[in-house]
Parts: structure tokens; sequence; C-alpha cells
């Protein structure tokens, strides 16, 4: 087996030493920095080399421990990339460069700041002394978004640098290149990505940011978060292209050049009641490094700027796509709690079964989430601890649906229901009410967790008469107790 070294630097190199690792290949990982040790996952066939070096101790470590060098620094270290290039082939290695994967409006299609929906433009720059300069022409604060290794170019002018805010990892180093810049502290926002679009924007609007200067770093980089924040704010985007056009491997290539075809990685995950603020963050991680997103319209809405998505929840609609792209890291969205009254059981188990009949391998996991149950309980002030639950959702047309909630309520006393929407609401009103129970407390949670959410409170009766008129489409949840 081939020695492999992988210089990293970039999600890319961690991601690369992660899927050698899922495949049971051993390598070196070499990271300039303690930050760039401090973010990566303890492995035992992961060797982990940390320390700047030179040409020539390069060349003695590439010589010493490699016979395949994999080169994911940063697109822009184009000197780090040079040496290690010029190593390789003074010692007779193999040599790959791992290439980013562009954001889907990049350098490439997006050069016409017309394009850009708001006030705001976009201008591209070769490179960072250039963009610095025009930064000397803006107005209003600046949202640094380039790291803190071209600092001193941003910040070498007096006036910008009073209007600077510099977005950095949160380490020794890059806080003392800001501090050595001239940047107050509270001008230095040490962080760690990925960032989220409802970050970056909510930097923007907190920090009154009227530029944002980024480099053009593809999807792992954020890139597109960036870009569509700087729209919606309708803020100028300052990007600075990639220095070069380079050759060379993809992850998923270099991953499968080791490995092999890769198992897919499938998770079902459980949104919650819809709210993205009720998603755990586990689910979030998951869905931020999935390759492709599917569910019902409404749940992939928020992803649709950013990632490939799908408007398919049933098995017969997933799996084509999955066949055809082949893609590593899935997510599958539902709406809830994966485990309450969910579509996710079945849908593992066909998922699994027609992957199988092609010959895939998967690994899949189920991700839980807050039910509407758990939330409106809360929302209303009633345990559902020693209470009825049961689904009507979907139901209406089955017989005797109604009368199984009456059935639930009578054995239990008090009752949790997931109803489809208006017809529901009245038709399990009049089943109450020809059940002698037209008096009981009930209360109806609608669109829950969203903006359009209303809490309903009365009687069978006075729903019907009051409330059912008002009512829009939508889901709901309802509690009711004799």
């Amino acid at each position: 087996m081939k020695r492999i070294i992988i210089f990293a630097g970039t999600t890319e190199g961690r991601l690369l030493s992660d899927g050698l690792a899922k495949g049971g290949v051993p390598h070196i990982l070499s990271v300039a920095t303690d930050y760039g040790e401090l973010v990566l996952k303890e492995n035992p066939l992961v060797q982990v080399h940390k320390g700047r070096m030179n040409e020539d101790e390069m060349e003695s470590f590439i010589e010493e421990n490699g016979d395949l060098v994999f080169d994911a620094t940063h697109p822009y270290a184009s000197i780090v990339t040079d040496n290690i290039k010029e190593a390789c082939n003074k010692k007779g290695k193999e040599y790959i460069r791992i290439i980013r994967e562009k954001a889907a409006a990049s350098q490439d299609n997006r050069l016409n700041p017309s394009e850009k929906n708001g006030e705001g433009k976009i201008v591209y720059f070769e490179d960072v002394e250039s963009c610095a300069k025009g930064l000397l022409s803006t107005v209003g604060n600046i949202l640094l978004t380039t790291g803190s290794k071209d600092i001193d170019a941003f910040a070498s002018d007096e006036e910008v640098r009073e209007r600077l805010y510099a977005r950095v990892l949160p380490s020794v180093d890059s806080i003392e290149l800001c501090n050595n810049a001239g940047l107050k502290g509270e001008h230095i926002i040490a962080m760690q990505g990925p960032f989220s679009l409802e970050l970056n924007k909510a930097l923007i609007s907190q920090l009154n940011i009227k530029t944002l200067v980024t480099k053009e770093s593809g999807v792992t980089g954020g890139f597109p978060e960036k870009l569509k924040a700087a729209d919606d704010e309708d803020i100028d985007l300052f990007v600075i292209g990639r220095p070069r056009e380079e050759k060379g491997l993809s992850v998923k290539e270099a991953i499968r050049l080791i490995v092999g075809e890769p198992v897919m990685e499938i998770s079902l995950v459980g949104i919650g009641p819809g709210d993205l603020s009720y998603l755990t963050e586990r689910s979030r991680a998951v869905i931020e490094t999935s390759d492709v997103v599917f569910g019902a319209e409404r749940m992939i809405a928020p992803y649709k700027e950013t990632k490939e998505v799908y408007p398919y929840y049933l098995a017969k609609d997933v799996v084509p796509i999955l066949l055809e792209g082949r893609h590593e890291r899935v997510a599958i969205l539902f709406s809830g709690d994966s485990g309450f009254y969910s579509g996710s059981e079945k849908m593992r188990r066909e998922v699994e079964d027609l992957l199988a009949k092609e010959g895939i391998k998967c690994r899949m996991e189920t991700l839980p989430g807050i039910s509407s149950l758990s939330y409106f309980s809360a929302k209303i002030g009633e345990s559902y601890s020693n209470s009825g639950m049961i689904s009507l959702h979907g139901k209406s047309k089955e017989p005797c649906v109604y009368q199984d909630f009456v059935n639930e309520l009578e054995g239990k006393g008090r009752v949790f229901s997931l109803l489809s929407g208006k017809d529901d609401v009245e038709k399990l009103c009049n089943e109450l009410i020809d059940n002698n129970l037209g008096d009981i407390p009930i209360v109806f949670g609608y669109e829950l967790s969203y903006e359009d959410e209303r809490i309903f409170h009365g009687t069978p009766k006075s729903i019907l008469k009051d409330t059912v008129p008002t009512l829009r489409s939508g889901l709901f949840t309802v509690f009711a107790k004799k």
C-alpha cells in the first residue's frame, strides 16, 4: 500500500482525511498550526504532523514518509503549493492537487454587477492588493472574511482600518496578526466556520456593514452563503478571484481513487415543528454537510440557495436521483420527530431495499427531532404523560378514524392528535358532539412554530361555530380532555 501524505489547511483536507480513514487507509495529515490540529478528529489511522516547514524540511519529510502526496492547502496559498509540488518532483513522489468545488454563482458566471437583485454591486479583483485599494473608495463599515493572513494589506490605511471588521479563526496566531495590524479588539470577530446565511446576515445587520470582502472560496468556503447574504442585505460584495486555474481531483474523486466507490451515507432527519431554531445542532450539521437534501417543498425551502434539493419524500422518487448522482452524503427531511408518526421508518426500509437491488452500499442513520406534540404540550402547559396519542393525519378516508379519537379519549381521559387540515377539525368536532362530548375543553394548534401560528381554545361546539369558518388550509395539532 502506498504511503499517503495529506497537506491540509482547508475543509477539503479534513474531508479527505475522514474519507480515507473511513475506508481503512492509514495516512499522515500535515497541518501548519496548533489550531489546525485542534479541529481534527482523532483517529488511529491518522498520524498528525504539526508545524510549518521550509523547503529542505519539506523535501526530507516527503522523502521519508510518502509515496503519494495530496495537496489540500488553500487555493490562495500558491507559494505553499509550489513548494509541495517542487519537493515531490525532486524526490520522485506522486503529487495530486485537491481542487475546491466552485460555487454555483462564481466568478465565471456572475461578473455583471447589474445581475444583483438589490442596490449593492459585485466587484471582482485579481488579488488582495487591488481589492485593498478598492476599499479606499467605499463608504461605511467593512466585513473582511478572507482570514488573517493578508490583514496588513487591508488595514494599512488608517481611515479604512477604522471601518474594518475582520472575521478570523479563533487562534492565537490569527488574533495576534489582527492586533499587529492595528485592529481594535471590538473589530476582531474570532469564530470557526462554516457560517450559515442567517449568521452572515446577522453580522451584517449588527455591525451596519456596507461592504463584504471575500475570496471566491467555493462551496466549502461558504461563498454561496456570503453572496446570498450580501444580496439580501443590499450591500456591496468585493470578491477576490482565484489566483489561477488548477488541475487535480475533487475530494470525492480522490477518495474513490484510493478507497474505491464510497458507502453512501443517508441521514433521515427529523427537523422539528418547522422553525429552523428548533432544529437540533446534530441535524443542522448533517444537513450542512450533505451533498443533496430531499423533503417536502416547505422543508427544503431554506436550503434552495446553497444546496442541491429535491421536493421528494417517497423512496420511489428519491432513489433514482441517488443512483443518477451517486451522492455520498444524503439528508432526507421529515417534519417533527422521526420516531413519532413519521414516514422515516418506511423510507429507511424501502431505500435500503431499492439500493441493495442496484448493488449500492449505504449506511443509514435516523436523527430525532422535536415533535409537534412536544412543542404543543409545552405551548399550552399540558403534560403528555399518561395521555393518549393518535394520528389522524392523512386518514380522513379511513372508516371510523374520528371514532378512534373518541375511543382514545374515553380510555385515557386526555388525548393529543395530529390532523391534516380544516376538514379534519370540522369532522372531529362533529364526531365529539355526536358522542355527547360537545362541551369538553379542546385546544387546536395551527401551523406550529411558523409565523402564522395560532392557538384556538374552546369546546367542540364553539370551535365548530366560531373558529372553523375562519380557518385556512394547514396542519393542526389538537389536545382534548374530559
